[in-house]
């Protein structure tokens, strides 16, 4: 089903600039990215997980077709094993970055271990006990303990860096895209 979206996405977009493409994908990404993991609504969730794949099928092949369009005929396997090395590094390293830094900027239990030393003076708490010694503590139900964490620490913060480095990619490819026009 995606490689027709894709197909119809590069069809209708066949006329456009290649790079302004490209940052209004980035924008879809980027936006939807972060309205997934800003709301606790599913519908919210979904919404925004189908505007980053939007963005993503306007992205991905017109990376492509841009890198042949600049490149040397004798030159394009280079150039597109260049414009995919990005893309090892993002997926090799991002994994490791990511997974730190949502461990402390976005984990429930690492919000209900930090919740727990700071109001009940509970030290050495793992994360597997973490929301349940909460729900005993506070007396509240597991969905108020996540309301309650979700309201004391913000987890929603994770996302803006992905959307500022995302709007400012996107504002450097549009400016980008005036320049070679």
């Amino acid at each position: 089903m995606l490689v027709l979206f894709v197909a119809f996405s590069s069809w209708l977009t066949r006329s456009k600039n290649l790079v302004r493409m490209c940052g209004i994908g980035l924008i879809c990404v980027a936006g939807g990215l972060f309205l997934a993991g800003w709301t606790m609504n599913g519908t919210l969730l979904i919404g925004g997980v189908f505007i980053l794949a939007i963005g993503e099928i306007l992205i991905i092949p017109r990376i492509s077709e841009y890198f042949s369009s600049i490149a040397p005929k004798e030159e394009r396997s280079q150039y597109l094993g260049y414009a995919n090395l990005a893309w090892l590094l993002g997926l090799s390293g991002g994994g490791l970055v990511g997974g730190y830094l949502y461990q402390v900027l976005g984990e429930k239990s690492s919000f209900a271990i930090k919740y727990l030393e700071s109001n009940f003076d509970l030290a050495g708490v793992g994360h597997s006990e973490a929301i349940m010694l909460l729900c005993d503590k506070t007396g509240l139900s597991e969905v108020d303990v996540i309301h309650l964490l979700w309201n004391t620490y913000s987890p929603w913060h994770f996302w803006i860096p992905f959307l500022a480095v995302g709007l400012l990619c996107a504002i450097g490819l549009f400016i980008f895209s005036r320049q070679g026009s």
